[in-house]
This record gives structure tokens, sequence and C-alpha cells, in this order.
């Protein structure tokens, strides 16, 4: 009986999740038979870059710059119904003073037909390999890289077309499809454009920080230390944010950080403890929050200096000028 309760609860679950392009119910029987959704097996490289970041513009060879994913067509017959995936793309611009000065319109980027998926043994389903590429997404604008920096956006978008003319995507499947761990099927995906970042190395170091309520003048700190790449695309660590301040001042453990570079512009990506000042984190966070000044942080792109001003919740602030050695 309990069995039986759990695969009602799991139908209903079902009908709720899957809606068609037309105001049947999901419980009409044409309804059920040809509802569909695009299974996500596997993600690849996410990110549309460029060649370097003193021109932010995608990389002379846009071709080598692509997005991929594998999916894998569901429907009640695996696979039998459906004729095609139709891929389009928007770009979102966020650097209007360069490159487009508006939002594009969505156009059709690809077309993967149903007889180019393959069946997989193991799930029983079509799967495919897709790969849109930078230079894809310029040639369907009819627009050359030079049009597109970093900081702008693709937006990718896939429709699961089915042989009755039906058509699912994302405005007409529930949040449970979209988002949900079950079916994994959003059909939507926001590809930020990203400028090429290598900054890793050794660097002097001039902390200046803010006369502090008697304890410290603005006398600078001086030394040198290693910038390393953290796990994120354009992502470093640097051993204290504070500078110095934090161990010689107050006793406390380094702020640990990572730091985002996009086209050289600096923002904080996260802080933690060095209680042992070895540069590296404890994994507890930091004792309060620091933060970063995104308007006044940047790369000097002929030097290569950061300049992090830097702050934390009690007040205490300054400015760090790493250049490197």
């Amino acid at each position: 009986m309990k069995s039986l309760k759990f695969i009602f609860v799991f139908l209903a679950a079902l009908g709720m999740a899957i809606s068609c392009s037309d105001d049947k119910g999901f419980f009409d029987k044409d309804a059920i038979v040809y509802a569909a959704y695009l299974n996500v097996v596997e993600t690849g490289q996410s990110t549309f870059g460029t060649v370097s970041q003193n021109d932010f513009r995608l990389s002379t060879d846009p071709a080598q710059s692509s997005y991929q994913v594998t999916l894998e067509e569901r429907d009640v017959e695996r696979g039998k119904l459906f004729q095609s995936v139709d891929v389009y793309a928007t770009i979102i611009d966020n650097t209007p003073a360069d490159g487009l000065t508006a939002d594009s319109e969505e156009e059709l980027i690809l077309t993967i037909a149903a007889d180019e998926f393959v069946m997989n043994d193991e799930s029983g389903y079509p799967r495919a390999d897709i790969e849109v590429t930078a230079q894809d997404v310029l040639d369907a604008f009819g627009i050359t890289n030079d049009a597109v920096y970093g900081g702008d956006q693709v937006e990718i978008r896939f429709e699961l077309v089915m042989k009755d003319g039906r058509k699912f995507s994302k405005d007409n499947a529930s949040s449970i499809v979209t988002g949900g761990a079950f079916f994994n099927s959003p059909f939507f995906y926001r590809i930020p454009v990203v400028c090429a970042s290598d900054r890793a190395g050794d660097y002097d170091v001039v902390n200046t920080p803010a006369p502090y309520a008697g304890y410290y003048d603005a006398t600078p700190y001086v030394f040198t230390t290693t910038v390393v790449a953290a796990a994120g695309a354009g992502q470093y660590n640097i051993c204290d944010l504070s500078g110095g301040i934090e161990p010689d001042i107050w006793g406390n453990g380094a702020v640990y950080s990572t730091i985002q570079d996009l086209c050289g512009n600096l923002s904080l990506v996260a802080t933690d403890r060095d209680e042992d000042y070895n540069c590296a984190g404890d994994g507890k966070g930091y004792y309060y929050a620091y933060f970063v000044d995104t308007d006044n942080s940047f790369i000097d792109l002929t030097t290569g200096a950061w300049t992090l001003v830097w702050a934390n919740e009690y007040g205490e602030n300054g400015v760090a000028v790493y250049t490197p050695n």
C-alpha cells in the first residue's frame, strides 16, 4: 500500500511539473503522450573568453571559445517523438560605452536534428553533445568580435521541437522541470564574456591604512607576497586583505581572501581567517565582514599593478597597491 501511494504521488508531481504549449491539462491523454524535456547530463566550458585585457574583446580565434553541454531528450517513446533541438542566443550588453549599444534580439544559432542524437545504452534515451562557439554567436548576429566586450553576457536558450509541432522551452515549463534536481532541464544558460587573466606571481605591496581611532596612523605597511590562482576563472588568493593590520595591531588571523579580476575590475569573492599566517584559509570564515570598493579597485593594464581599496565593518580601511616584481 505504501509503494502504491508513492507511485500516485510521483505521477501527480510529474503531472504538475511538465507543461505543454497549448491549454490542455497534463492529464489530457495527448498531453501525457507528447510531454517531453531535455535532461542535462553534463556541462563543459561555460565562458566565452577574450584574448587579453588590453582590448577586452573575444579571442582572435572565436571558434576556439565555446559553451558545451550534453543533453538527453526524454519523452514517453524514448526519443521517437521529437524532431529537433533549436538553440537560440541573445547578447546582453553590459558595456554600453563600447561595442554594442543595446541588448540584441534573439537569434537562432543552431538546429540539432533528432537523428544527430545517439541512443545511450545505460539510460535508454538519445543524447547529443552540443557546442556553441563564440563564432557561431557572432555570425548569427552579423557582428565581429570587437562588438562584444568582457562583462557582456550571452544568453543561450534551448527549444525542444516535437514532430507534431509542439515546442518545449523555459517559457512553458514549470520551475520543477527547469530547476528541479530530478528533471534538471533549465533550457536556458547565461554565459559571461570574460577577459583573459594571468595575474598570479610575486608582488611588492604598499598598504596604506587610514588612521584609526588612535590605534594606528597612516604609516604604510611594505612587504612582498605571492598571489596564487584560485579555482574560478580570473580569481586569485591573496594572503591578507588587511595588508598586515589584523595580525600586527589586533593579533587576529590574517584575512585570507579570494579576489575576482573581471577585465581589470577587482571585487571580493570570499574571505577566510588564517590564524597560522601561512597564506591558507582555515575554513572558518573571517571573524567579521571585509569589503572591497569595486568602483575604485582595479588593475592597471599597462603595468599589471593592482589597486585594492579595502574596508571592514568596523570602519577600518586602506589602499593596497600590488606591483609585479
